[in-house]
């Protein structure tokens, strides 16, 4: 029968012990994406209260937005 293993046959990995490398280097890049982008929405409200003259509400709107949009995208 194709498709089916028997018990003498071996499985076998095709890992070569890489997938710990790919598993901590896309943590990394998560870490520091979302760091990043949690970090730069406290400074930009700042810079938009000062800039477009608003309330600090209306700028929690929008750093509101972004955080939804970065979680909505599956980050």
């Amino acid at each position: 029968m194709e498709g089916k293993l028997d018990s003498s046959e071996a499985i076998t990995s095709k890992d070569q012990g890489y997938s710990w490398v790919v598993l901590t280097a896309s943590l990394v890049s998560y870490l520091i994406t979302g760091i990043s982008t949690f970090g730069s929405i406290s400074v930009l409200t700042y810079v938009w209260i000062e800039m477009f003259t608003i309330s600090p509400d209306t700028a929690a709107w929008a750093s509101a937005i972004m955080s939804a949009t970065l979680a909505l995208s599956g980050m």
